[in-house]
């Protein structure tokens, strides 16, 4: 299933979402593009009022496991409290997932991401070397 969003309860969505590069083109904006993926990372399909500063704190950790979803050639940039606020009234056709659902899912990938850095390093050791 693709990813689909829906901008049209956003305040000011256009200046949220889109800005303009240098050769004047709509862009998607870091804000913009960061809240719609990590809406399908972090199991919320709806930015509101009562949950914006939850959509916050589970971007903050899916960022402290996998560093941030942004990068620029100066290095990572997280999302903040802010961009959690001002992008109430985005609305994805992603799963829900409760506080529980999304601790598991977290645990999951970091487990998964052990065992092939695990698998990697026993692969590793496998290849004799030159003496």
């Amino acid at each position: 299933m693709a990813l689909t969003w829906d901008l049209t309860k956003v305040e000011d969505f256009e200046e949220v979402f889109y800005h303009e590069d240098e050769d004047g083109n709509s862009q998607m904006s870091r804000v913009g593009e960061t809240a719609i993926w990590m809406t399908m990372f972090v199991g919320i399909r709806e930015i509101t009022e009562d949950n914006y500063e939850e959509f916050a704190k589970r971007v903050a950790v899916w960022e402290k496991c996998f560093d941030s979803f942004w990068r620029t050639q100066d290095g990572s940039v997280y999302f903040s409290l802010d961009d959690a606020r001002s992008v109430i009234g985005l609305k994805t056709n992603v799963n829900n997932y409760t506080k529980v659902q999304f601790r598991a899912r977290i645990f999951e990938q970091l487990y998964d991401d052990a065992t092939t850095k695990i698998g990697r390093e026993k692969n590793a050791n496998l290849v004799p070397t030159a003496s």
